[in-house]
């Protein structure tokens, strides 16, 4: 069974079409159908609200669409995973190590660290780099 951590750009595919949306849900279809249990950070509600609220401003999804779909994706049965002193360490240090001014990619990567799970982006760019840096048990949606 297990649990596996996605990150916000995986989240906003299942509600608005793109490259990688159909990955993404058959990804999902098949988490629920194996019983895997899926985790993000608190971070995740926020991160997901924000995207879709400037998909809907840029005229790329209705507000509808928008606000049905974070309705719809918030019913999901997801472990949000609350901030904590050792988490927000680990996700300082994530950062520093990725090279990134920010820490909120470095949130997933530690929570994905303290759970044991893989993690799951379609962010190219993230993968490669955590890659390089010796984070193996991070997984590419394409």
């Amino acid at each position: 069974m297990g649990t596996v951590v996605v990150d916000a750009n995986f989240g906003v595919a299942l509600i608005r079409p793109l490259p990688y949306s159909r990955a993404c849900r058959n990804r999902l279809e098949e988490w629920l159908r194996r019983g895997v249990g899926l985790a993000v950070p608190a971070l995740w509600d926020y991160e997901v609200a924000s995207a879709l609220r400037k998909q809907w401003a840029q005229h790329l999804l209705t507000r509808e669409a928008a606000l049905d779909g974070r309705a719809w994706i918030f019913r999901l049965p997801m472990q949000r995973v609350p901030a904590d002193q050792a988490l927000l360490t680990r996700a300082l240090l994530w950062a520093e190590q990725l090279g990134q001014i920010t820490a909120y990619d470095a949130q997933y990567l530690a929570v994905s660290e303290w759970l044991g799970a893989p993690f799951w982006t379609a962010d190219r760019r993230l993968y490669h780099r955590c890659r390089e840096v010796g984070a193996d048990w991070i997984n590419l949606v394409e």
